[in-house]
């Protein structure tokens, strides 16, 4: 193995030594003649998963040239993509001499090309592996037999597709402002859907016309019916009820939401239908109020219907049924976006989702999301936006516990 290999390995050896599954591995290197059957039986003598990685580690180095070539192989043929793209990233660019070429901007690696399934949407982001910090953390099988009975199917591979549409650049005369920040929040939210187990699409910078395009065709693709679920994120301008375009026309918050509800998307029915707006929902901004003590006033309602008409003959569901909203902001609000770190709610969200989504329903995830950003505040002094909060609010018509299981998939047939 060359030096700039083994350096590599070296860097990554923590996040390596965490995270392989390794049973398959090893078997795929000793079928390409880089382990043999002793070497397995050394490595799996170990008493933990730990430290069957490790020793797999100390011994990869020894193995020859084509070692480090086949271990990203053999993590892509084992559904490890995640840690073969990290190698390979950092891997970069290499000379003749199989040296990283100093200099050379390497913002072109973070993307590789792959075949769509849409047509209409040029750049999926699944392979990017995003910053190391959101690696999200796998359910164990103990966890996943104690509760996918609880919950939705949640097994496919991928799970499902995950669309966002992110608009940072607006054209002339829109009278919009450019969103600073905004391309952090795709690149997080990307790495960390695509960890969960979607395959997650990216629309950038389209007109509101295109973007209501790219979502029909997204939401028509026949391959949701071998799917357990579905993403959306908004990323943009907005204000209560609408999203805008590059070109600041806007889009129906409402007309997007139907093209994936049960009328008008059968091959996502029963499946959770998950979206995610980042966008304001008005200009006012929430200056907060000091906080006193005191029992919060609880106000009770009745609705009841004057007759019960239960029919069993033919079954039926509700329009919108099993989906789940998360909004940036409640209605008539203003949500808050720092240049450097993105949005409150995309940052919190994904944060939250690459630590909790191991052991914990998306609903509560949201809770917890909520919980983060009521404890923040804005500190921009001499501004009006100093001292103002944020509180992020999601509704849902889901009808099972959401666990996303990440790391457990079906078998294959």
């Amino acid at each position: 193995m060359d030096r700039l290999s083994k350096k590599i390995l070296q860097k990554n050896r923590l996040l390596l030594a965490r995270s392989l599954d390794i049973s398959e591995l090893l078997q795929y290197l000793v079928q390409e003649g880089i382990l043999s059957d002793r070497m397995v039986e050394k490595i799996e003598s170990k008493c933990t998963t730990f430290g069957k990685n490790v020793a797999f580690l100390n011994i990869l180095p020894t193995r020859g040239p084509l070692a480090f070539e086949k271990l990203v192989t053999g993590l892509k043929e084992t559904q490890q993509d995640y840690l073969a793209e990290a190698l390979q990233f950092d891997e970069g660019p290499r000379d003749e001499n199989s040296n990283l070429l100093e200099g050379r901007d390497r913002t072109d690696t973070k993307f590789h090309a792959k075949e769509n399934i849409l047509t209409s949407m040029e750049n999926p982001i699944d392979s990017h592996d995003g910053p190391s910090n959101l690696l999200v953390e796998k359910s164990t099988l103990e966890f996943y037999r104690g509760n996918y009975n609880r919950g939705y199917k949640m097994t496919s591979r991928p799970r499902g597709y995950a669309l966002i549409i992110n608009v940072t650049e607006f054209d002339n005369g829109v009278d919009l402002p450019q969103r600073q920040g905004g391309n952090l929040d795709k690149e997080n939210l990307g790495s960390v859907l695509h960890h969960l187990g979607f395959e997650t699409l990216l629309v950038e910078n389209r007109t509101a016309s295109e973007i209501s395009s790219s979502l029909e065709t997204f939401a028509r693709n026949e391959n949701h019916k071998s799917r357990d679920a579905c993403v959306v994120a908004l990323l943009t301008h907005g204000q209560e009820g609408v999203v805008y375009g590059r070109d600041g026309k806007t889009l129906v918050i409402e007309d997007i939401i139907s093209l994936f509800d049960n009328a008008n998307c059968p091959n996502l029915r029963n499946k959770p239908k998950i979206f995610f707006v980042q966008a304001c929902r008005g200009d006012l901004y929430d200056r907060g109020i000091d906080e006193i003590d005191g029992g919060a006033k609880i106000r009770k309602s009745r609705c009841t219907t004057s007759t019960f008409d239960y029919s069993f003959d033919e079954p039926r569901l509700p329009t919108r049924s099993d989906m789940l909203f998360g909004y940036a902001t409640q209605r008539g609000q203003a949500a808050m976006r720092n240049t450097h770190h993105g949005s409150w709610y995309i940052e919190a969200l994904v944060k939250v989702l690459a630590k909790n989504a191991k052991n914990h329903d998306l609903a509560e995830m949201l809770t917890s999301v909520n919980s983060v950003i009521k404890g923040m505040q804005c500190h921009s002094p001499g501004s009006d936006l100093h001292n103002c909060k944020e509180m992020p609010i999601f509704h849902s018509t889901l009808c099972k516990k959401l666990y996303l299981f990440p790391g457990i998939f079906q078998n294959k047939k």
